[in-house]
């Protein structure tokens, strides 16, 4: 099977790194490969008698430079992928014949070509390629990639919602002893949140760059700073400015208490509205890049909406809450909309203060050289 030149390529910018391996000389394997018109260095090759004389400290060291390895025994493989493991790194391991299955069952991913690997390979793998096209691999990554992401940013997004309500009710109950939200409200807050907010989230198309950013390790955090970040300001503001209409509301707007309640409710419910919006992008200031991409992103949009339209026109009739006019509607669709410039604020405060943590430690490390 010969690898693709451009696929390889892609491999490379996306952090995935390509070492073939075989029971053939390293000139053979070398003319093979340069037959694909792929083109490695002569010291990125070793021969297995060379492997194997190497200390394992020197293993260690020249392990992420390996891109051919030549001459090489089923046992070499698999010391090999035991090295790249013990430097953090995940191994995907792509066999076709009988000797792979050590190194397939000691890989983090066994891949084998459904027509072309033998049955005991077949066996140990975790993936077959039934169509045996080896771009199968970029399109596998770029999948699991787009994946992660997607759950990433649905996660803030659910995180918001769950903490804001759950601190409003908790607040309301604590200093005014009574919620203002009921368990029929907050129960179809987080069904409508948690099913259309998916449904918006998770079938966000892959980013351009996706298979230009590094892999993300299997230490990494799925939350990261920048999300913890997000969520932190939009809690904050929900929970102040729903605190604020609970202690304040009825005297500012002259409305009822259950005026307010309602008022709490719907504001709530659009803030995740606009939050969703900002949840598609966690690190870029801008959040409306590719929104006309995903029309599922549109489809859940609306049918938000209409689900909040649908409870409060019940609410209204069944006399469960108190009706709201245009002007206090017009006002929860503000306190909504107004997420989005807190949010661009919190990005661009952030990466100011990046910047400057940056530059401090760039001068100190300047100042630090020359005094050497």
């Amino acid at each position: 099977m010969l690898a693709n030149p451009q696929m390889v390529s892609t491999l490379d910018g996306g952090g995935v790194t390509t070492i073939f391996t075989a029971l053939d000389r390293v000139d053979v394997l070398r003319t093979t490969i340069n037959n694909c018109q792929l083109h490695i260095p002569e010291s990125n090759a070793l021969t297995g008698d060379e492997f194997r004389n190497l200390t394992n400290e020197e293993r260690m060291q020249k392990v992420g430079t390996i891109r051919i390895l030549g001459s090489c025994t089923p046992q070499d493989k698999v010391t090999l992928l035991n090295f790249l493991k013990e430097k953090g790194e995940v191994v995907a391991v792509l066999g076709l014949q009988t000797n792979d299955a050590p190194a397939l069952k000691e890989a983090d991913i066994g891949l084998t070509m459904g027509i072309r690997s033998s049955e005991m390979a077949k066996e140990c793998s975790d993936l077959i390629i039934w169509n045996a096209d080896f771009t199968f691999l970029v399109n596998g990554i770029k999948s699991g990639r787009r994946t992660y992401e997607n759950i990433r940013k649905f996660i803030q997004f659910q995180l918001v919602n769950i903490i804001s309500s759950s601190l409003v009710n908790s607040i309301a109950t604590i200093f005014l002893g009574d919620a203002p939200m009921t368990a029929m409200e907050l129960f179809w807050l987080n069904l409508v949140v948690a099913l259309l907010g998916g449904l918006a989230l998770l079938t966000m198309p892959p980013a351009e760059n996706l298979m230009k950013m590094p892999p993300i390790r299997t230490s990494g955090r799925l939350i990261t700073n920048a999300t913890w970040r997000n969520i932190a300001i939009q809690v904050s503001y929900q929970t102040a400015i729903c605190s604020i209409l609970l202690l304040k509301g009825s005297a500012v707007l002259g409305i009822s208490a259950d005026a307010i309640k309602s008022m709490i409710c719907n504001s709530l419910f659009l803030c995740q509205l606009f939050n969703k919006i900002i949840a598609r992008e966690p690190e870029k200031n801008n959040i409306f890049e590719r929104l006309h991409q995903n029309r599922w992103f549109w489809v859940a949009f609306v049918l938000f909406l209409m689900s909040q339209a649908a409870m409060t026109a019940t609410e209204n009739v069944l006399g469960i809450s108190a009706s709201l006019s245009w002007k206090l509607w017009a006002l929860c669709i503000l306190i909504g909309l107004v997420s989005w410039p807190l949010d661009f604020a919190g990005k661009c405060a952030s990466d100011f203060h990046t910047r400057c943590l940056l530059q401090i430690k760039a001068g100190n490390e300047g100042q630090y050289s020359f005094f050497c």
